[in-house]
């Protein structure tokens, strides 16, 4: 399957998985979710015209199709992912459940419409002239998935894909630290994304191991706490596997003679049937599954399963990132909604290195650019240094006031200045093995949102070891 059609089916596995019900049984999906989809979704806003530039204004890159015109949607197709906007949702899920009982089974309403966007920090605009009626010609306009064959991007490449307004989301810092999810680097996720290595996971993993090199000791027991206070504190907590690494789970799942009959999903079991077991398996098989589900060979994020096999280069204990894992398995089973565990489709296909940076310093009020990192069917690694330093300075400052870290109390400058050096240098291990000789390139992003694009060079190789595949 190409990876533009394997991406497009996982991200429809992810906006069914994503839908809900209000009372009225319409079908919603909610505002961090729309924001975070990028380019994946067609927002489409179903008020009045003169209510577009009225005080609630309207979500920059939607489209203005009014009620009385929704129906036109249908013939976009089973494959147009659709969220449909009103003032607090109440239209957009009559609206929904029109295009529902239509066949159209990927559409959904803004759960609380315009007003919960706002309330989440999620931008929008009064300007009349950024006003779209006209809707795509076909669904592969929705999707924005231009054929390219791979290799790397070029600077031309890469300053059309950010200069383009309409493919990049802007979240207040604020409401993503509150509201959002730190993503991997890993190019495969198609979404607007704001990224460091390893996601939420790699950076709880890179603060422990901070911990552990200023004298803390760590068990497993402790982990468990520490990720649950993580949740309660920060919100929203993020790990990927990919579709290589749940095939080599099914088939080691299967092949455990430990495994008690009768107890995993049908050989002929969908992705997604696989995906609802992992969610939520038999209490007797769950020690077994964790076992698995932190072996390396089982572990779809490269920045985590490399952390674990080259712990040397990374500066952590391998035990430790895996004390880690075990641990979010462990609370996602509890029903801890805050933990979203996504898998990414295809082979690492990436064409460049992007950082993304914002010119000046950020505080909680700065808007910051949230970049799909695909073109097409190639990708590209994407970093957002100034945030992953701004959380890493509050988490230094969470770790220092935890009770059962007593030997951090009055840390916070040395613990700080560890997270800093060792994030760089897990950052600079992971390109190194992952994107040796690929082009660099720096998007900085002005006050008024345009974007200054330039090259870094490539990427350095690391030649002392093997890469892991």
């Amino acid at each position: 399957m190409p990876a533009s059609a394997l991406h497009a089916h996982l991200a429809s596995l992810d906006f069914h998985a994503a839908i809900t019900r209000d009372a009225a049984w319409n079908p919603v999906v909610d505002a961090e979710f729309t924001a975070e989809q990028g380019n994946r979704v067609l927002i489409v806003d179903v008020r009045a015209y003169e209510e577009l530039t009225g005080p609630l204004g309207y979500i920059p890159t939607s489209v203005h199709v009014p009620l009385a015109r929704v129906s036109d949607l249908v013939r976009l197709g089973p494959r147009a992912r659709l969220v449909l906007v009103s003032k607090d949702g109440r239209r957009a899920a009559i609206a929904a459940r029109l295009l529902e009982l239509c066949g159209l089974t990927t559409a959904a309403a803004l759960e609380g419409g315009l007003l919960a966007w706002r309330a989440a920090g999620l931008p929008c605009t009064r300007e009349a002239q950024g006003i779209v009626s006209d809707l795509p010609a076909d669904v592969d306009a929705i999707l924005d998935s231009p054929v390219r064959p791979d290799g790397p991007l070029d600077l031309h490449e890469l300053r059309a894909h950010v200069s383009v307004k309409h493919r990049i989301r802007w979240m207040k810092l604020a409401a993503f630290l509150l509201n959002g999810r730190t993503a991997c680097v890993d190019g495969r996720d198609s979404q607007g994304v704001v990224g460091a290595p390893g996601g939420d996971a790699g950076e709880m993993a890179l603060a422990l191991a901070a911990a552990e090199a200023h004298g803390v000791t760590l068990d497993d027991v402790t982990v468990d706490g520490l990720l649950r206070g993580w949740v309660e504190s920060f919100g929203r907590f993020y790990l990927h596997s990919d579709i290589h690494a749940l095939q080599h789970l099914i088939h080691t799942l299967s092949a455990d003679p430990d495994v008690p009959p009768g107890v995993l999903p049908k050989p002929d079991a969908s992705a997604l049937e696989w995906r609802r077991f992992t969610a939520n398996p038999p209490v007797e098989l769950r020690p077994i599954l964790l076992r698995h589900l932190a072996a390396p060979a089982n572990i779809g994020c490269g920045h985590l399963r490399m952390s674990i096999l080259h712990g040397s280069a990374y500066g952590v204990r391998p035990a430790l990132v895996q004390s880690v894992l075990r641990a979010f398995f462990l609370a996602r089973w509890d029903g801890l909604p805050e933990l979203e565990y996504v898998s990414l489709g295809g082979g690492h296909q990436e064409g460049a290195v992007l950082v993304v940076r914002l010119e000046g310093e950020i505080q909680p009020y700065t808007h910051i650019p949230l970049v799909p990192p695909a073109i097409g069917d190639v990708q590209m690694f994407v970093a957002h240094p100034q945030v992953s330093a701004y959380q890493r300075t509050e988490v230094a400052h969470w770790l220092c006031h935890r009770p059962e870290l007593p030997a951090l109390h009055g840390r916070w400058a040395a613990l700080t200045e560890t997270l800093h050096r060792l994030g760089d240098r897990q950052l600079n291990a992971t390109l190194s093995r992952l994107a040796p000789g690929l082009p660099m390139y720096e998007a900085v992003f002005t006050p008024d949102r345009e974007v200054r694009v330039s090259s870094l060079g490539p990427v350095p190789g690391y030649a002392h070891e093997a890469i892991p595949m």
